[in-house]
């Protein structure tokens, strides 16, 4: 059973990520408005304006608290997770509109849904991560 902190950090990337999903998708929104076929330039500008935000509320809310690594490693390893991000959304985006022609938003929603839930773990584990202390040892990473 996962424990309280593990439940904590899973809600606030919810109601987090919910904020920052609107500022991905109201971009996205946007772009599409104005250029209804620059879906894949959309994404990406939406990944960016969700990712400055997102990166700033998760820091300093979600995963809040005593972390291994000063923010500016923190910021390398975001960005390298928003860049991977950014190219396999794309591609699948890619594939779901122009190859299988899917109507653009159901596509976007579908990949999101991928991105969002591994980008939670890789947040966790690897951009976020706690310093944990054992009793009589060294500080080891979480």
């Amino acid at each position: 059973m996962p424990d309280a902190a593990f439940i904590k950090q899973t809600v606030l990337y919810v109601a987090v990520g919910g904020f920052v999903y609107l500022v991905d998708l109201g971009s996205f929104g946007a772009v599409i408005w104005v250029w209804p076929d620059q879906h894949l330039a959309g994404n990406t500008l939406a990944k960016i304006a969700g990712a400055a935000t997102g990166f700033v509320l998760h820091k300093y809310l979600t995963f809040a608290g005593d972390q291994s690594d000063p923010v500016r490693k923190q910021a390398v390893r975001y960005v390298a997770l928003l860049t991977a991000n950014i190219i396999g959304a794309n591609l699948v985006l890619y594939i779901f509109i122009d190859l299988l022609v899917l109507p653009t938003f159901p596509a976007k929603i579908a990949v999101d849904a991928l991105v969002i839930v591994s980008s939670f773990f890789i947040s966790r584990h690897l951009v976020f991560r706690k310093t944990k202390k054992q009793p009589g040892s060294e500080e080891v990473m979480e």
